[in-house]
């Protein structure tokens, strides 16, 4: 399968907030949790039917950390959905796709410093900066 950095980044910009579009809509019907539970039935479907469709085992051998960190995985994930879905019933679609990717962006320098001793250099600290402007901008033009 062909694979291109910037063309995969390009295609799941335009999906994201299409989806999440989506989601604000769906929500004005159902809960977040029943969003959820319809959203992983339908994930789980057509991704057991790829797996057949290519003869793979559906379920593979894991190994126990394998295990450990699926089930961290899925927790963090079922998490994140279900506050992605209150944010999408309290605010704008807009608002909350601007903002996420550069909260996203500070929040895993933060990490890398602390954590995985990532140096920080002068042209990350701009950048950081911009981001942190750029999100003051959006605010101040909201109000």
């Amino acid at each position: 399968m062909y694979y291109n950095f910037y063309v995969y980044l390009i295609v799941l910009a335009v999906i994201s907030p299409i989806a999440s579009y989506c989601r604000q809509k769906v929500l004005n019907n159902l809960s977040v949790s029943q969003e959820i539970i319809y959203t992983s039935i339908i994930l789980l479907v057509v991704y057991c039917i790829r797996e057949i469709l290519n003869n793979k085992k559906i379920l593979s051998n894991v190994n126990k950390e394998g295990k450990k960190y699926l089930l961290i995985n899925g927790l963090l994930a079922a998490f994140g959905l279900y506050l992605g879905g209150i944010i999408l019933t309290k605010e704008n679609v807009l608002k909350y796709k601007t903002i996420q990717k550069p909260v996203y962006t500070i929040v895993l320098l933060i990490i890398g410093v602390c954590i995985y001793k990532e140096k920080i250099t002068i042209v990350t600290l701009i950048g950081v900066m911009l981001l942190l402007f750029g999100i003051f901008l959006i605010e101040k033009s909201k109000k």
